[in-house]
């Protein structure tokens, strides 16, 4: 009897278990996929703030030096117009611009906010002039739904209204009301040799600064305007991309794109990029002296929160860490003879993305 009473509870218990079991799969609502887009409208505005830092580290034998570099850029986006496919036409400009680079010996710093104070260090004085000019640059770029960019346009107007800053700032020098009539002679006689290499020299001074800014505003543009996924996506869904990032040179970045979740009307993008050189190395300088060039190993995260309806992002946190090598190569036909070098680099930062004006 009590074998029998038993068997009864335990069939009981198989039968309601069974009976919920069901009752959940049937009202089991399927995954939610969303199909992301970037859907902006001509008229639009937005204002993006991206925040910087990043400190390098260099270590040769038992000596160290580190390098921190701080930076607090606002950047002003109008949508122009939208194709019939859907591309926007985006132009922009920065607004503002704020950034510190400390050393142990230097400190270089440029504030758009503030007049830049009159100095006899040549890198600080191209930061400033180089600073001032892409401030008072446009730019644009075309945008496709999906996140696809194409390359920025505009540095080239920057660069050639630069060039003729620093021809004119130098014809002026040579032009100095002052001078006596005789030196005036003596500089016309000079001017022509001594004036085209001292400005052909300044030019690509400052253009490698200015290069430099116009890779980095690219990477900005691509941290802020997300590669979307072709297909709608649910949770742990991944896409695929190789971008280019700018650590003193351009390098592949294999980024792995992770959809997360869409809650309250937002989607939730992890990015995973690896940057992994091996052991081939890139040039990034040549002299009459020496031969620079630089491998790099590391990964950035970063975590990501677009609006679902628009595509648009509302704000990302990101960190990196690389580890690398420099090595300089010196010419041993100069004097005096200098030993090559392998100087060790550590990259370590962070960076903050977020919308801070525009059509919420």
């Amino acid at each position: 009897m009590e074998s029998k009473n038993i068997f009864l509870i335990v069939a009981g218990i198989v039968i309601i278990g069974a009976f919920v079991f069901f009752t959940i799969q049937e009202n089991k609502k399927p995954e939610e996929k969303v199909d992301l887009y970037l859907k902006l409208k001509a008229g639009e505005h937005y204002d993006m703030r991206i925040a910087n830092h990043q400190r390098t580290t260099q270590t040769y034998k038992d000596k160290m030096l580190q390098v921190d570099e701080k930076s607090d850029d606002v950047l002003s986006f109008d949508v122009i117009s939208v194709e019939p496919n859907g591309t926007m036409n985006i132009a922009f400009k920065y607004k503002t611009v704020k950034m510190e680079a400390n050393t142990p010996g230097q400190k270089i710093t440029f504030d758009s906010a503030k007049k830049p104070v009159e100095t006899n260090d040549i890198i600080q004085t191209a930061i400033n002039e180089v600073g001032a000019a892409v401030m008072a640059g446009q730019y644009s770029f075309k945008i496709s739904p999906k996140g696809r960019k194409e390359h920025i346009q505009g540095f080239d107007v920057v660069r050639a209204k630069l060039a003729d800053h620093i021809k004119e700032q130098a014809e002026k020098e040579i032009n100095d009301e002052s001078a006596s009539e005789k030196d005036k002679e003596a500089f016309a006689v000079l001017q022509k040799g001594f004036l085209e290499r001292i400005v052909k020299e300044k030019i690509a001074f400052y253009n490698n600064f200015l290069n430099s800014i116009a890779d980095e505003t690219q990477q900005k543009i691509t941290f802020i305007f997300l590669t979307l996924p072709y297909k709608p996506v649910g949770a742990e869904s991944k896409w695929y991309e190789k971008l280019v990032f700018h650590l003193g040179m351009n390098v592949d970045a294999n980024t792995t794109y992770i959809y997360k979740k869409k809650e309250n009307g937002n989607a939730f993008i992890d990015i995973i990029s690896d940057v992994d050189m091996g052991k081939k190395f890139k040039v990034i300088d040549i002299s009459s002296r020496e031969t620079v060039s630089k491998t790099i190993t590391g990964t950035r995260w970063a975590t990501n929160v677009i609006d679902a309806q628009t595509g648009l992002l509302q704000r990302s946190e990101a960190t990196i860490k690389y580890n690398g090598v420099q090595h300089i190569e010196t010419d041993k036909a100069t004097l005096p003879i200098r030993p090559n070098m392998d100087i060790k680099l550590r990259i370590e930062g962070s960076t903050i993305v977020e919308l801070i004006k525009g059509n919420l």
